[in-house]
């Protein structure tokens, strides 16, 4: 909720008036709305089989029936995988069972 506040000061032309621009990495999902950001205003960075890092904006992705709609449900919709960067986990108990934690 903090993090929610910290974004409509930035968007707020009252508290904002010489729009400074505010720069952020999280993984907080429920920041994903239409409400908070515009599509171009929201960007994903996810790892390529090389371990090379790319990075997309949501306005620039294309699904394919086309450009995500503005009135899409990002943080739903990213949650199914349908935006791509969607961390891999693995299997939690085989690394849990793994020697380096037994130790």
């Amino acid at each position: 909720m903090l993090t929610q506040q910290i974004v409509r000061l930035f968007n707020s032309r009252k508290f904002n008036p010489k729009n400074a621009q505010l720069i952020f990495a999280t993984h907080d999902t429920n920041l994903l709305s239409a409400c908070t950001f515009r599509r171009d205003q929201i960007w994903f960075a996810e790892k390529d089989h090389f371990g090379a890092t790319q990075v997309y904006s949501l306005a620039e992705y294309i699904l394919p029936k086309g450009k995500v709609r503005k009135d899409a449900s990002f943080e739903k919709d990213y949650m199914h995988g349908k935006y791509g960067a969607i961390p891999f986990l693995g299997n939690v108990e085989e690394a849990l069972n793994s020697k380096q934690w037994q130790e």
